[in-house]
């Protein structure tokens, strides 16, 4: 041993030599009991209650194909073993890869060895992968249009995700609780069953909103549906101009303004006072243009002053 103090540059080649081999990144198997654990509190976080209105394996799915994004923490435990799996088969220089190959591979490869009772827990659940990789392994599916027009940068989180459930038809209007024994009428106009389509486009009071919002934005189509709203938004949304870059959050805001108003008057009494919910809609927007776009200020102020 050297008599003088030890430096970094001393010891930087034996840490090197340890990192080299990479002994201690293999990925122990998740309990399923703590995996379960961890999903139900996230699922009670986004909820707020331990009655979802979307399974949570939908929440899971990539935002391109519907979902909201969430990593699925099982499918990511399986990920991470299947990477072992593959490193097993590709006989990686580490240690641990080189101790496997010694000990259980010296006469057979990993697609062929069986497994004993007393292996260890990450073993047995390296070769259960291995044995289930090609049933359990998920492809792309096809991309829902919609999902740029939702998860978009000029769309406040809190607002998508309540068009998000709107277009899966989710919100918890009165006809998605039939177990419960209330009046199904909309509260405000009080002429049919709530729902979606009606709570947004067809009720009078939604409508008129409606109806200033598309002739102060510009937009000439009457709309009956959320999906056929998306549908004109992706079409006529296109463009670098202010027109343009103001419809998405147009409609988004006024999906979200209206869900938000219908729920202070059911449940708090407050009044629905039509104008003023318009002009809450357009400051909406006008926050987000401008935090956005600050070089487009004068043709904002045009557009709102017309």
């Amino acid at each position: 041993m050297a008599a003088d103090k030890l430096r970094m540059v001393h010891y930087e080649p034996f840490i090197a030599k340890i990192a080299a081999y990479k002994f201690l990144a293999v990925h122990p198997p998740v309990p399923g009991t703590v995996s379960d654990k961890i999903v139900s509190l996230c699922r009670k976080f986004l909820w707020r209650s331990n009655h979802p209105l979307v399974s949570w394996s939908q929440c899971c799915l990539p935002k391109s194909e519907g979902g909201l994004g969430f990593r699925d923490m099982k499918a990511w435990n399986r990920a991470l073993l299947t990477k072992c799996l593959w490193n097993m088969h590709q006989k990686k220089d580490t240690l641990w890869i080189k101790w496997i190959s010694q000990k259980y591979l010296s006469r057979e490869t990993i697609w062929t060895w069986k497994g004993k009772s007393n292996d260890s827990p990450l073993i047995q659940r390296i070769l259960n992968i291995r044995d289930q990789i090609l049933t359990s392994a998920r492809f792309r599916v096809t991309e829902v249009p919609w999902h740029r027009d939702v998860w978009n940068a000029c769309i406040i989180p809190k607002q998508a995700f309540i068009l998000w459930l709107g277009i899966k038809k989710k919100l918890r209007t009165k006809d998605k609780v039939p177990h419960v024994d209330i009046d199904r009428t909309y509260a405000l106009c009080h002429q049919t069953d709530e729902s979606v389509s009606h709570l947004f486009f067809s009720c009078s009071h939604s409508s008129y909103i409606c109806t200033g919002i598309r002739k102060w934005i510009g937009i000439t189509r009457t709309m009956s549906t959320v999906d056929n709203a998306l549908k004109y938004i992706r079409k006529e949304g296109r463009g670098t101009g202010w027109q343009a870059k103001a419809k998405r959050p147009a409609l988004d805001n006024t999906i979200y303004t209206i869900w938000n108003e219908r729920n202070k008057t059911i449940f708090e009494g407050t009044r629905f006072d039509k104008d003023a919910i318009i002009f809450k809609i357009k400051t909406s927007i006008f926050k987000v243009l401008f935090a956005l776009f600050p070089h487009f200020v004068d043709k904002f102020v045009t557009l709102g002053t017309g």
